[in-house]
């Protein structure tokens, strides 16, 4: 552990797309009365890996110095999502840290060696990479790294692969309205739409359904009635009103 200043710190690129930026004067508080009580996780070139907000904290407050453990990591994109395990997020943030690990897991598997030849039935079988890839349980290894269920992340997934079929319901999630398990069950059973409202005619009382919020003076009944009333009129030599 070494101690830095956090002027000559910077944040990691994937941060920002993966968290949204909090306000949250308690915690500054806390900052400027106890100190960085959890050293920052930093790389070899001052690239933050944890602790961005308490490296904002410390920018904001003045702080000349900040404690930092320096570490290099095989995979930083990995690194960054397990150092955050223990961090309160939204559903969409944990949805971004699922789409990282899922990318970078699945590379790994493909990267992996095919497995030995083993017997089997006096002969030898050779697994492909597709198999190894199964092998994997993405999702299962995924969740554990998150700290979630694996049938939680689950319906994570699901709910934001089809955001745009319930944008409102997803909305509502992300502003921390509804659960996870809400939002999962609408987006299987979908709220059926209003029927438009019946629109009666004041003279012959025959209902129409008008599909769009339209005025109408009179219905077609009573329309044609009118056309032929005044056409009769006007044969019979007198004006229509």
């Amino acid at each position: 552990m070494k101690e830095i200043d956090p002027r000559l710190l910077k944040p990691h690129s994937l941060n920002s797309w993966l968290y949204k930026e909090r306000e949250d004067s308690d915690f500054l508080e806390s900052v400027r009365r106890f100190g960085i009580l959890e050293p920052l996780v930093v790389n070899r070139d001052g690239v933050i890996l944890s602790g961005h907000r308490r490296w904002k904290a410390a920018l904001k407050l003045g702080f000349k110095s900040v404690p930092c453990v320096v570490e290099e990591f095989e995979n930083e994109k990995v690194a960054i999502v397990e150092l955050n395990r223990q961090r309160v997020k939204t559903p969409r943030e944990i949805y971004r840290e699922y789409l990282i690990l899922k990318q970078e897991l699945v590379t790994i598997a493909n990267e992996r060696p095919l497995a030995p030849l083993k017997p089997f039935k006096d002969s030898f079988v050779k697994f492909d990479k597709t198999e190894a890839e199964e092998r994997v349980h993405v999702r299962e290894q995924a969740a554990e790294k998150l700290g979630v269920s694996s049938g939680r992340l689950y319906m994570i997934e699901k709910i934001y692969e089809n955001e745009d079929k319930i944008p409102d319901i997803v909305a509502k999630l992300d502003r921390g309205e509804i659960t996870v398990h809400k939002a999962y069950k609408a987006l299987k059973r979908p709220e059926k739409p209003t029927p438009p409202k019946a629109w009666k005619c004041p003279v012959c009382q025959n209902e129409y359904v008008v599909e769009k919020p339209v005025a109408l003076k009179i219905c077609p009944y009573c329309e044609m009635d009118f056309v032929v009333w005044k056409a009769e009129r006007s044969v019979g030599g007198e004006k229509g009103c």
